[in-house]
């Protein structure tokens, strides 16, 4: 449902676009923060299910690859989707291939920290453009 939201909104904020040119960055990060927002928490609420298991590394190893990973991938696809503000579009592509690298690395290493300095760096360039909402992935462990 969340995402049929951000889907929604994202095509307001073409719409709106496509009058006037491209969107404002205000527009964009709004539209790229509910992204983000409707990712993490429906990666939140699979985590809350999946630690009621009681899971073992094993099993957290495969939650990681078979969950985080692919729907943290769709989310850098969606933010992929919406359309950048003018001359925008190659810094926010090569923030979301820095993001899509850490998620390699993770998915090499799903319960280690080798994808901790590549995600970090990611999310800051991420929150330093203006899409605070969007730097949370990392506050999602399964070690809890």
């Amino acid at each position: 449902m969340r995402t049929l939201a951000t889907l929604l909104f994202a095509a307001l904020v073409a719409v709106a676009c496509s009058k006037g040119g491209a969107p404002t960055k205000a527009q964009y990060d709004a539209a790229a923060d509910q992204a983000c927002a409707t990712a993490h928490d429906e990666l939140e609420k699979k985590l809350a299910d999946h630690m009621k298991t009681k899971p073992d590394d094993g099993a957290n190893q495969r939650f990681v690859r078979a969950t985080v990973i692919p729907r943290l991938r769709t989310m850098t696809d969606e933010l992929r989707s919406i359309q950048p503000p003018d001359r925008d579009g190659s810094y926010l592509g090569s923030i979301y291939d820095d993001y899509d690298h850490a998620l390699a690395i993770w998915y090499s290493d799903p319960l280690g920290n080798t994808s901790d300095r590549a995600g970090n760096a990611a999310e800051a360039r991420m929150k330093s453009y203006g899409m605070t909402g969007c730097a949370k992935a990392g506050d999602i462990q399964t070690d809890q």
